[in-house]
C-alpha cells in the first residue's frame, strides 16, 4: 500500500481501532448489529477513516445509512448482487483525485462489483457503465467513510493495482485518513 502500514484486524474494539488513521475492510463477516461492528461506527464518528470495499460496502450499508444504501442491480447481473462492467466513470470533482478528470473512465482490474444508492449525506464519486453508483463518500461525525463496490479479493484479479486505478484507490484511503 505505498508505504502505508497494513495490519490484520484483531477484533475491532474501539480502543484498538482508534490508533489507526484509516481502516480498509474488504472481507469482514459480522452482522451490523454486532458490538464489534458498532465499534466501527464509533471509530468513524470520533474521527476515524473507513473504506469499505466490494461485499463490505454492500453488507455494511445499513451501518451508515446516511451515506449509502444497498442497491439491487438490474443490468449485467452476476450471482444475484454483482454487476459486470469493465469501466467506471468519475462523476464528481473530488479533492483527493488530482489528475483524474470528471467524466474520465477508470478501467477496473476486475469488472465484477456491487452497486449502491446514496443516502442523504452521501456524495457519488463514481458510477458504472449503467449509471449505477459504485463509489459513495461522506462525513459521519468527525470521521469519513468511503463505500467502494470494486472487487479486490484475492483470486479475482491478477497482480497489483496499477495506473489510474491504483492512484484512485490510494486517494480514497488518503482522504479518509485526513
Amino acid at each position: 500500500l505505498d508505504g502505508k502500514l497494513a495490519y490484520a484486524l484483531k477484533g475491532p474494539a474501539y480502543d484498538y481501532l482508534k490508533q489507526f488513521d484509516a481502516i480498509v475492510l474488504n472481507d469482514y463477516r459480522l452482522p451490523t448489529d454486532d458490538p464489534y461492528t458498532q465499534d466501527l461506527r464509533t471509530y468513524v464518528e470520533n474521527g476515524g477513516g473507513l473504506v469499505l470495499l466490494y461485499d463490505m460496502a454492500w453488507e455494511f450499508a445499513p451501518l451508515f445509512p446516511e451515506i449509502a444504501k444497498r442497491a439491487e442491480p438490474h443490468d449485467e447481473v452476476e450471482e444475484g448482487r454483482y454487476v459486470g462492467c469493465n469501466n467506471l466513470m468519475v462523476t464528481k470533482d473530488f479533492e483527493g483525485f488530482q489528475g483524474i478528470d470528471v467524466n474520465g473512465e477508470l478501467p477496473l482490474s476486475s469488472p465484477k462489483h456491487v452497486i449502491l444508492e446514496p443516502g442523504p449525506e452521501g456524495q457519488v464519486l463514481m458510477e458504472n457503465c449503467f449509471s449505477d453508483a459504485v463509489c459513495i463518500v461522506g462525513q459521519v461525525g468527525k470521521g469519513r467513510v468511503v463505500f467502494f463496490g470494486g472487487n479486490y479479493q484475492r483470486g479475482e484479479f491478477e497482480g497489483d493495482l496499477k495506473g489510474l486505478e491504483h492512484d484512485t484507490f490510494m486517494a480514497l484511503i488518503d482522504w479518509v485518513a485526513q
